[in-house]
């Protein structure tokens, strides 16, 4: 087995030691990420492996296969059809709240069930929605059955799906420690049950194709990725947001314009003035679901619309938006939000 780990490590090494780098096949790197979970190599060589993957650039197989290895080890809570995924970075949002649990929260009060898949933020990044939902005293881990409870009574639920298996933890510690964006923090979005309805965060820059195309490897027939603030799901009110639909084997190109809403800003929604970063996170939150006027409310509104757009195909955004701006306004989304908190502090057990 390291015979095989030290040949694949020479085969990607390239792109650190200045020959030309070689890709991965799938299965390579299924058996790679596998080894790696499995912790049976040596810390220097785990890193040696993450740092020339994220030099030479991981190819669509490359993340397939990694992400194939990480589903299997992994018991995902059980969705009841048409369940749309979310799914981001632990990097976070700096400047501005993270929305996304406002909008599945608007999603779910429209008829959709929303499974965010979410994590605590890494020491030194942003905030993100596991660190929203933990300041609203939600419980993170990785146990399915909450998640499945809130599912069907609330029509949302947050878990983390890395806390499922252990094999995580020291992949992520390596990737804390080096301070760099690493294959970990990738492969996180793709942990992903199978053949789920899919809406995925993607850092800027020329990775849309590529992860389309990894996404359709694994099998998703239903996807939206975006390129919203700051690495995030949140569609920019200031500027048009990028992203990509994949819809049953077909890629194109989605454009959010905010003025196409009527909710364009001269900026995006800043986070409050407290201390506690995470706190402030929270209170943006929950001005969203205040509903009203407010650009708070807008980022969540188009996020909930993307949401139903995975789930009725036929509906255009801005009536999904709209739908989503009435169930913020009645109070609807506040009550899923609060159900399926409830839940979650009800305590079943974690698993980590």
């Amino acid at each position: 087995m390291e015979d095989r780990f030290r040949a694949l490590l020479d085969k990607v090494g390239g792109a650190i030691t200045g020959r030309p780098p070689r890709h991965l096949t799938l299965e390579e790197a299924d058996w790679v990420f596998g080894t790696l979970l499995e912790g049976t190599v040596s810390a220097s060589r785990t890193t040696a492996m993450l740092l020339a993957l994220r030099a030479k650039g991981p190819t669509a197989e490359e993340l397939a296969g990694c992400a194939r290895a990480a589903r299997a080890r992994v018991k995902f809570p059980e969705l009841p059809a048409g369940t749309v995924v979310l799914s981001t970075s632990r990097r976070g949002k700096h400047s501005s709240p993270p929305f996304g649990l406002a909008a599945a929260a608007a999603a779910a009060a429209c008829g959709a069930r929303v499974l965010v898949q979410a994590s605590s933020g890494v020491p030194g990044g942003g905030i993100t929605l596991g660190d929203v939902w933990t300041a609203a005293g939600g419980r993170l881990n990785g146990d399915p059955v909450a998640a499945e409870e809130a599912l069907l009574s609330h029509g949302m639920a947050c878990w983390h799906p890395t806390l499922a298996d252990r094999g995580w933890q020291p992949l992520l510690d390596t990737e804390s420690d080096l301070g760099l964006r690493l294959l970990p923090d990738v492969i996180g979005k793709l942990l992903l049950p199978q053949a789920c309805r899919v809406l995925v965060a993607a850092m800027p820059g020329p990775v849309l194709g590529r992860a389309g195309e990894a996404l359709q490897l694994l099998g998703h027939p239903q996807a939206i990725i975006v390129q919203g603030v700051e690495g995030s799901l949140d569609a920019a009110l200031s500027r048009p947001t990028r992203g990509l639909r994949l819809q049953n084997g077909t890629h194109s190109p989605l454009r959010l314009r905010p003025e196409d809403f009527g909710m364009e800003q001269p900026g995006e929604p800043p986070m409050a003035a407290l201390a506690d970063r995470a706190q402030a996170a929270l209170t943006g939150v929950r001005t969203a679901l205040l509903g009203g006027s407010s650009p708070y409310a807008a980022v969540a509104a188009l996020g909930a619309a993307m949401i139903l757009s995975l789930v009725e195909e036929r509906t255009s955004l801005a009536e999904a938006a709209a739908r989503a701006q009435e169930a913020l306004e009645s109070g609807a989304a506040q009550a899923r939000w609060e159900g399926a908190l409830t839940v979650s502090r009800s305590g079943h057990r974690p698993n980590n």
